[in-house]
């Protein structure tokens, strides 16, 4: 023991060595056996060989026919998870064409309103103005009047006159409520 620790080497050389006389070795039936039985057992040693060559050849059909099998399903599962990606990205596609007509429905309608609110604050403005426009003339025609019969009676108005009539910005109505 205390050499093979020493020299791994020569415990490693005598194993081989002893293998192989092994394996050389002819079993102990055979030894006296003719050359008929020989030849006999060497014709089974190789049928058993083939037999067991097709025996693998056999496997392996059966092991290319599950890896065939394999594969056709490997490739059934990559086409329907393609197959779900692509629908998925076609439900994304058709939720972000929704979102955006939403989005600009939206924008038209809030784009309306504001649109609305303009005329309508356009329109009284205009309302307002010729309301205005219409107090004038009124004021106008009332100041034409009173200084007429103030100078039909010989009274003089004095100038320039105390109120005069100008267009203003809001109705003389809403300022007396």
């Amino acid at each position: 023991m205390r050499e093979e620790e020493e020299s791994p080497r020569i415990g490693r050389r005598q194993r081989e060595r002893a293998t192989r006389e092994e394996e050389d070795e002819i079993p102990a039936h055979l030894k006296g056996a003719d050359f008929k039985t020989l030849q006999d057992m060497i014709a089974r040693g190789i049928q058993g060989a083939e037999s067991g060559a097709t025996q693998l050849e056999a496997d392996l059909r059966d092991d290319e026919a599950e890896l065939r099998r394999r594969k056709e399903s490997q490739q059934h599962r990559r086409e329907e998870e393609n197959a779900r990606k692509l629908k998925d990205r076609e439900k994304a596609r058709e939720r972000r064409k929704k979102e955006q007509e939403d989005r600009e429905r939206r924008q038209a309608l809030e784009l309306q309103r504001q649109e609305d609110e303009e005329r309508r604050a356009r329109e009284e403005q205009e309302a307002i103005k010729a309301q205005c426009a219409r107090e004038l003339r009124a004021v106008v025609r009332i100041q034409a009047r009173f200084r007429g019969r103030r100078s039909r009676r010989g009274l003089v108005t004095p100038w320039p006159p105390a109120a005069v009539a100008k267009l203003h910005a809001e109705p003389w109505a809403q300022l007396l409520c």
